[in-house]
């Protein structure tokens, strides 16, 4: 019989070997026979429903999912202590969380009111930061660290992903968790902040949208579009015809502004592109576009806001600049830090330098909202109960909402009185001072 130390031994032995096995049996799996789809169905973290996600985030459609109101106003207005460049997030509760532009990060209540400030750093992520499933927020700072930064300003956790190169995009997964793309490299990580997959593409990338039908998609800056799956494997989706200064989802449709200034729509099922428009020799196409409900929205360098359906037909054309400042929106020159935000009911709000926010109707007609012009707008955010969030690159930011007591619009003119039948005498004129004829009584 064996002495009772080394029976002790082997059973220890027995035990890491096992242990062993079972780590190392999920990663051959999933190099193997498992399909990708089916573990990109796992559920990561809380379920969809409470996540704190938007369609228009996963999208980057730039839509609200709520009518604008015929009229706004500037309902208040606050400022941070240095520029911001980047995107704020907004959550359902409508807390701000705003990164300035020398590493610190603020948030504001709904009514512009600051909560708190905390110091990230000395120099600026590189990416707009994202809302978790978990209400938490996430920011990847310029040290290669992904951070979860709680309600109260508190640091949630830390994580060092070993990551070169310069952060392209932050999405907030429907099912909970991120993905994040710096340069050529992908990295999933889960609620807490811990990676769970990675991938590598052969172009560094432009930026991330995520589909109902097709999941996760990479889009990188020389034209490809790959699907990314769970297990780390990035499969061909399609590819526009040149290189990708902005997209947008709508359904199974994928849009892109090029760097060869045409606006291409790609069919992701039949993996088919289409030519929507082309700027014209001596023009370019700004590096930004906005999806309405039956529409796409895009802008030129003369100042010509254009909305083209889905399959390329005009829908509105208004010329927003065209060197006369006398004419209703002449000052309004679209550039690429123009922000555009679209409505459920494809109308559209623009905001440039200097120039006070537009309301566009379908129709091309537009609406001033007073005192709300900044010297450098860079952004328009939804924000809860019809409101808009407006940031200015000095750190203003401006809150606009419906305004009740705003002028209806012009009626259409009354039809002219039908014309008297032969024979019958026309009411004679009443003499200049005469009284009207005395009430009955």
């Amino acid at each position: 019989m064996l002495p009772t130390w080394l029976r002790r031994s082997r059973v220890r032995e027995c035990v890491r070997l096992l242990s062993i096995a079972l780590t190392a049996a999920p990663s051959s799996l999933a190099q193997g026979d498992i399909d990708a789809d089916l573990v990109q169905r796992t559920t990561v973290g809380p379920a969809p429903a409470s996540a704190a996600t938007s369609a228009t985030t996963v999208t980057r459609s730039r839509r609200a999912d709520f009518a604008f109101p015929a009229s706004m106003k500037v309902e208040w207005r606050a400022r941070v202590t240095s520029p911001i460049t980047l995107d704020p997030v907004v959550d359902r509760s409508g807390r701000i969380l705003v990164l300035h532009e020398r590493g610190s990060l603020s948030m504001l209540d709904g009514k512009g009111t600051s909560a708190w400030s905390v110091r990230l750093g000395d120099a600026t992520p590189g990416v707009s930061p994202a809302v978790l499933s978990d209400g938490t927020f996430a920011v990847y700072n310029f040290d290669d660290r992904l951070l979860r930064i709680d309600l109260r300003g508190h640091l949630a956790s830390s994580t060092q992903l070993g990551l070169k190169g310069r952060p392209s995009a932050l999405l907030p997964l429907r099912n909970g968790g991120i993905l994040l793309a710096v340069d050529d490299n992908l990295v999933q990580l889960d609620q807490r902040g811990h990676p769970i997959a990675r991938a590598h593409a052969e172009h560094p990338l432009a930026e991330l949208v995520q589909s109902a039908a097709f999941g996760v998609l990479a889009i990188d800056k020389e034209r490809h579009v790959h699907r990314f799956h769970a297990t780390g494997q990035l499969s061909p989706q399609g590819a526009f015809g040149t290189g990708v200064a902005a997209v947008a989802l709508a359904g199974e449709v994928l849009f892109a502004v090029t760097t060869g200034h045409q606006l291409l729509s790609l069919n992701l099922r039949s993996q088919t592109v289409r030519t929507l428009f082309s700027a014209a020799p001596n023009k370019t196409l700004q590096p930004w576009l906005t999806l309405g409900r039956n529409g796409v929205f895009i802008a030129s360098s003369d100042g010509t806001l254009r909305g083209l359906s889905h399959g390329g037909r005009d829908l509105m054309r208004l010329v927003l600049g065209d060197g006369d400042s006398d004419r209703p929106g002449g000052t309004l020159l679209p550039s690429a830090t123009t922000p555009a935000l679209a409505d459920k009911e494809s109308h559209l709000m623009l905001a440039s330098a200097g120039s006070e926010t537009l309301l566009v109707q379908a129709d091309g007609s537009h609406r001033r909202v007073p005192n709300s012009a900044c010297l450098s707008p860079t952004s328009l955010t939804p924000m809860p109960r019809q409101r808009v969030l407006l940031t200015c690159r000095n750190g203003e930011i401006i809150a606009l909402s419906a305004d009740q007591t705003a002028v209806a619009p012009t009626p259409a003119p009354a039809a002219p009185p039908a014309a008297a039948p032969p024979g019958s005498a026309s009411p004679a004129a009443a003499p200049p001072g005469s009284a009207p004829p005395a009430a009955a009584r």
